[in-house]
């Protein structure tokens, strides 16, 4: 679903669940790689968070 396919509450919720779910797999994978250094609880926050809108 792109941004501009939004048309109630619902594909919203959808939306956003998506955005933090693949902001949760970017995240990993940089940690992943050894390219930044974060505490996985970020990233377990954002699948987390993901799973809730969705």
């Amino acid at each position: 679903m792109k941004k501009s396919e939004i048309k109630n509450s619902a594909d919203l919720f959808f939306y956003k669940g998506r955005v933090d779910f693949n902001a949760a797999v970017v995240l990993f994978e940089s940690f992943s790689r050894g390219e930044c250094e974060i505490d996985l609880d970020a990233v377990m926050f954002h699948f987390q968070q993901s799973a809730e809108k969705c």
